[in-house]
């Protein structure tokens, strides 16, 4: 994965969604800085329009400094599981759901 990306969104359902256009809309992060990391492909057709990266391979995320979950209660540990154990514990990490 690219060393310019910044922020990396898991998931991208409504609530990420709604975070997403507003960071879009606000400016606060030019959206080629962005990855979106969601399985479904409709979603990820609808994001890469938006202009951000995407891909439905969690793995690429890692390495991003930082991730906002936005994924359903029951689906954490599984991503928290694809993500692995190399996080640093100085990397920001938020949670919505």
């Amino acid at each position: 994965m690219n060393q310019d990306i910044e922020l990396a969104f898991i998931g991208c359902g409504n609530m990420g969604s709604a975070i997403l256009d507003g960071i879009l809309g606000a400016k606060s992060l030019p959206a080629d800085r962005i990855l979106v990391v969601e399985r479904s492909p409709e979603r990820l057709a609808e994001c890469a329009a938006r202009g951000v990266r995407t891909t439905d391979r969690l793995e690429e995320a890692r390495r991003v400094p930082k991730l906002l979950l936005a994924v359903k209660p029951q689906g954490f540990a599984e991503v928290a599981e694809g993500l692995g154990r190399d996080r640093k514990s100085t990397r920001l990490n938020s949670s919505h759901a």
